[in-house]
């Protein structure tokens, strides 16, 4: 199931990058497209503190310095039994899921509280 939802989110993005630049010919497709993706983003947010508890986003913080021991020590770069996500991937996840949240906010604030 999660495999999905990541790869619905990949299709919907691309689907509204190709739809955003037709001159209007793909507006309800693109318009569609961004209230479900914005549906699966705020669902993600939820689902990160009631979820199972791979999903919840405490799992997802290390702090600085076991992040920097992870990427210098090639020893270290075995499984983590503990979290979903070795320090490194975690850290991309949640700048990637910062910049994906912070580029639909402009939006968000337009279409709900304007």
């Amino acid at each position: 199931m999660i495999r999905i939802f990541h790869w619905f989110l990949v299709v919907l993005f691309v689907t509204l990058f190709i739809t955003g630049n037709n001159n209007n010919e793909g507006g309800a497709i693109h318009i569609i497209s961004g209230y479900l993706l914005t549906s699966f983003v705020l669902a993600r947010i939820v689902w990160g503190f009631m979820g199972d508890k791979n999903a919840l986003w405490h799992h997802y913080l290390y702090n600085p310095k076991s992040i920097f021991n992870y990427l210098l020590k090639p020893s270290n770069l075995t499984p983590i039994k503990s979290k979903p996500h070795n320090p490194a991937g975690n850290t991309i996840i949640l700048i990637n899921d910062n910049y994906t949240y912070g580029s639909n906010n402009k939006w968000l604030i337009n279409t709900i509280f304007v």
